[in-house]
């Protein structure tokens, strides 16, 4: 008996060569190629293409529109602006450039008039002082300024050769300098010292009903002020302060005194002052 003949091998279609790997054969060629790749992926409006980022519309879209991810060009939206941070004046709390201080205070002092071969003559009493400075700052904190100022007695006690003889009423004796003086200033505390020195008058005054007043005047002789003082910034450039001063000044008699006469004073004040600077 003759053996059973092989079975034949089964047909196979196009489509199932295309699916099967097992088939022999050249290997399978993908049939997609695949897409590039961005790293890191592209923003919301892009879309990675041989791995660059492009915008998905196109044409790209204008000066304040946003290219949104279906391609379309949308009118972008307001953002609201994070805090603002204003940077301060570089000038601002600082004690450099212009400089001006005007003082208006209040104190007690004497004036001395000291003649040969007459009794002395002593005024005291309390009185007002006032100032005004101005001047400027080669640097920070120090400051240079001229100043005029004004320190009076207004109807001050009377003493004659050491008797008192009393209210000296309507008499005013006044000190008046004119000269150049320096502060410096402590910072941040804004706290100074300071003065001035200068040329220096002094001045009695009587008021008399029914005639002019009656001047005794001192000839020009030498001043001097001492101060110590606090301010508190009330704005960028402006400051408040209140401060200490000594102020001094010897003067020689004038014609109307006996020859070799002098005139010494002294008064101490508390100023209140407002400064710009």
């Amino acid at each position: 008996m003759a053996p059973a003949a092989a079975p034949a091998p089964e047909a196979i279609s196009p489509e199932a060569s295309e699916l099967s790997p097992t088939v022999a054969g050249p290997a399978a060629i993908p049939s997609e190629v695949p897409a590039s790749v961005c790293t890191p992926s592209c923003r919301r409006g892009f879309t990675c293409i041989e791995g660059r980022c492009v915008s998905s519309c196109n044409p790209p879209c204008g000066i304040g529109e946003l290219c949104s991810e279906q391609g379309e060009c949308l009118i972008r939206a307001q953002e609201p602006l994070g805090p603002v941070y204003l940077l301060p004046d570089p000038g601002t709390h600082r004690h450099d450039g212009f400089f001006l201080r005007l003082t208006l205070g209040l104190g007690g002092g004497a004036v001395v008039l000291d003649a040969p071969d007459t009794a002395e003559e002593t005024y005291s009493g309390a009185g007002w002082v006032t100032s005004v400075d101005v001047g400027g700052s080669p640097f920070d904190n120090f400051v240079i300024f001229g100043r005029l100022r004004d320190a009076s007695l207004v109807d001050p006690q009377l003493e004659v050769g050491g008797d008192e003889i009393g209210d000296a009423d309507g008499v005013t004796v006044s000190q008046v300098m004119l000269g150049a003086g320096v502060s410096y200033y402590f910072m941040p505390l804004n706290f100074y010292i300071g003065g001035a020195i200068g040329f220096a008058g002094i001045e009695a005054v009587v008021e008399e009903r029914g005639r002019d007043d009656v001047r005794s005047n001192g000839k020009v002789g030498a001043g001097l002020d001492l101060d110590i003082g606090k301010e508190w910034w009330v704005s960028a450039n402006w400051g408040l302060g209140v401060a200490a001063r000594l102020s001094v000044a010897s003067v020689p008699g004038g014609d109307d005194l006996p020859k070799d006469a002098t005139f010494g004073a002294a008064l101490l004040s508390v100023q209140f002052s407002a400064t710009y600077q």
